[in-house]
Order: structure tokens, then C-alpha cells, then sequence
């Protein structure tokens, strides 16, 4: 059994981690009002919109295309639904 100190360490860690992320984001953006940034996000033509969606889409269904593959080489069939929560959920080379 882990001594507690242990059990606290990974939380408090990451408290500190958000805390310190949420810290810094606000300091960077309190010069820019909310309105400021929508209005400068509805000035973007759709069409760079669609440009920047279109291959970020691609790349995910490349990177749970990969899962895909990689299961069935090891003849685990699963449902792509699954297949793809988890490629989008769990950082990849991460085992535990």
C-alpha cells in the first residue's frame, strides 16, 4: 500500500499545475475583452475556416485510422466508436 503522501502528491500536483495554467492565461488575455476576441473570430472568412478544420479532421481520422489498423494486426476486433474514444482520450504511448 502507498503511504499517503504518495496518494496526495499526483492531485496536489496538478492543482498546482491548473492553477498556475489558469494563472497565466488570465494575465496574458486581460488587455483583450471577450467582444474584442468574437468580434476578431467572426472576421475570419469561412472559407480559412473550413481550410484549417478540414486537415485537422483528416489528421484525427489518420491517427484513430492507425488504432484501426494496429488492432486488426493483432486480430482484436472492436467497434470503431470505441476505437476512436479511445484514440482522442488516452496520450498515445502512454501504458498502464
Amino acid at each position: 500500500m502507498k503511504p499517503l503522501w504518495r496518494n496526495i502528491l499526483g492531485p496536489a500536483l496538478s492543482l498546482v499545475l491548473f492553477t498556475t495554467a489558469a494563472w497565466s492565461l488570465h494575465n496574458e488575455l486581460r488587455t483583450y475583452h471577450l467582444r474584442d476576441i468574437l468580434h476578431a473570430f467572426h472576421a475570419i472568412s469561412g472559407a480559412y475556416l473550413w481550410a484549417a478544420a478540414g486537415p485537422t479532421i483528416l489528421s484525427y481520422a489518420v491517427m484513430s485510422g492507425y488504432d484501426v489498423l494496429a488492432l486488426g494486426y493483432i486480430r482484436h476486433p472492436m467497434s470503431y466508436s470505441k476505437i476512436g474514444l479511445a484514440s482522442f482520450s488516452k496520450e498515445k504511448g502512454e501504458f498502464k
